[in-house]
């Protein structure tokens, strides 16, 4: 149990972490979803953007290339080929 004390010292990292992980969660079932409401695609942008930011501040890489990744960064752009071409059929989360 030592181990575990020095990475998770702070009780709010613990709280940070299941948000993270249950807006991941809601989100890829979102996606995956048959059908969505326009309204929803035409809000979406700016949800991706706070589920990136979340990921930014919980994640916090400072090693390799941080999240400078093609799968961070394709999330900027699933609002535009929704748009284009309908809800996905699979989703890499």
């Amino acid at each position: 149990m030592k181990h575990w004390n020095t990475h998770f010292q702070n009780p709010q990292i613990i709280k940070n972490w299941i948000m993270l992980s249950e807006t991941s969660m809601q989100w890829i079932e979102w996606i995956q979803s048959t059908k969505m409401p326009l309204k929803d695609v035409e809000r979406c942008p700016n949800k991706f953007q706070n589920i990136m930011c979340l990921m930014k501040r919980i994640l916090g890489r400072t090693r390799g290339r941080e999240l400078k990744t093609t799968k961070f960064r394709c999330i900027m752009h699933m609002p535009e080929h929704m748009m284009a071409c309908g809800v996905p059929m699979e989703v890499d989360a």
